[in-house]
């Protein structure tokens, strides 16, 4: 609970933005989060100290829509990790090229999902020709840009797909994929959840706890920041 407070305490001390509604939809967000042990990492028992480390995940109780996410938002890297994903147009013909920008408030590792009509999964960032999925805070990033060798190109069947980008301020958890066609295939035996969660996977490193005679103020614990979007792909005859 301690988490959801501190973030909370984070976004209630963001004034700057001319939006009122979007600050407070923010705060009731985090003020109502919810925390979930994911799952429980070690248990430490020295001199009458139990210390248990656990993996959890603060969810604010409901997301921001994409068309309230403003420049205000996006410039400020105090408030949690925001991001924004669109696309070049609100509808493409099949063999139309595909532009995908992606703007966040802070540093961030960023994967690209495609989900087609059939459930098929396919990872279009990174990719076997872009290794690269870095990006820097508050800069408006095209995909695929100048210096990419590949090009995305709407293929059939018409209907509406969905494109996801899974971001986080650390680096990303592995998935099981197949290069195909110039592309990562994600393996059908993963659901949206799967990717979802393996996304959020992250290594943490134990330390000693402190004795209960000696107990120091030890440095906060570094958190994870996760963000998700998604974005409509109305493909047309």
């Amino acid at each position: 609970r301690n988490a959801a407070e501190a973030v909370q305490t984070s976004v209630d001390s963001y004034s700057k933005v001319n939006n009122y509604v979007v600050v407070e939809d923010l705060i009731e967000s985090y003020s109502n989060a919810s925390v979930e042990t994911l799952n429980v990492l070690s248990r430490q028992l020295q001199e009458g100290c139990l210390t248990v480390t656990i993996r959890a995940e603060v969810t604010p109780q409901k997301n921001i829509d994409q068309q309230f996410v403003s420049e205000e938002l996006l410039a400020d890297p105090t408030i949690p990790l925001t991001v924004k994903l669109w696309l070049s147009k609100a509808q493409y013909a099949v063999g139309e090229q595909v532009s995908i920008y992606l703007k966040a408030n802070k540093p961030f590792f960023g994967r690209l999902v495609y989900t087609m009509n059939d459930g098929t999964q396919v990872q279009l960032l990174p990719n076997p020709y872009r290794s690269e999925n870095h990006f820097q805070g508050q800069v408006l990033y095209t995909v695929p840009d100048a210096k990419d060798s590949f090009l995305l190109e709407v293929t059939p069947p018409i209907g509406v797909e969905q494109l996801t980008l899974y971001a986080s301020t650390h680096p990303l958890g592995e998935l099981q994929t197949s290069a195909v066609s110039g592309m990562y295939l994600i393996n059908n035996s993963q659901t949206s959840s799967d990717v979802r969660n393996r996304t959020r996977g992250i290594k943490i490193t134990g330390v000693n706890p402190p004795s209960a005679k000696a107990a120091v103020p030890q440095t906060p614990t570094e958190v994870a920041e996760f963000a998700e979007v998604s974005a409509d792909v109305v493909i047309t005859q």
